[in-house]
């Protein structure tokens, strides 16, 4: 997709975080297609690192082709930072608007690099990203719970006949 995205936009940048087992492939593959000047794998991020890279972000992008709840799509939005996602399950759960972020087709690069861009042309509303995000405060998500708790605590208890 960056091959793609660079074809538009040259000043485009991708930097790639963490140091798991698909770090030599990558890397591979950003040489084989010449993007050593616009992709970048800056290895494993500290927590406190993370959230500066997040914050520094002009879109936060993760292409997985299965996720389960994206957690690190609502990082992203509490720092303000739109998401582009490929569309699966997870990342269907936490972009529910495009005021949020951009989905798009799974495993395809042409739809991905297309979504990169209009997200890079926008304008965000980065009131309304960290709004959204608030909802998923931990103390919110445990009153969320406890309601759930009370709730079923309420119920009658099932007899044995039904």
């Amino acid at each position: 997709a960056m091959k793609q995205v660079i074809k538009k936009d040259p000043s485009v940048i991708c930097y790639i975080g963490g140091s798991g087992p698909e770090k030599n492939s990558l890397m591979n593959q950003i040489q084989q297609k010449g993007l050593e000047k616009y992709v970048f794998l800056p290895g494993f991020l500290a927590e406190d690192q993370i959230v500066r890279w997040m914050n520094s972000a002009d879109v936060f992008v993760l292409p997985s082709l299965q996720e389960s709840f994206g957690i690190v799509q609502i990082e992203a939005l509490a720092c303000g930072t739109p998401v582009v996602a490929a569309r699966n399950a997870g990342s269907g759960e936490v972009i529910i608007s495009e005021d949020l972020g951009i989905l798009c087709d799974p495993g395809n690069a042409e739809s991905l690099a297309g979504a990169i861009l209009r997200g890079l042309e926008r304008s965000w509303d980065t009131a309304k990203i960290l709004e959204y995000a608030q909802r998923y405060r931990w103390d919110f998500i445990a009153e969320d719970l406890l309601r759930v708790y009370e709730t079923v605590l309420k119920r009658d208890p099932p007899t044995r006949d039904t």
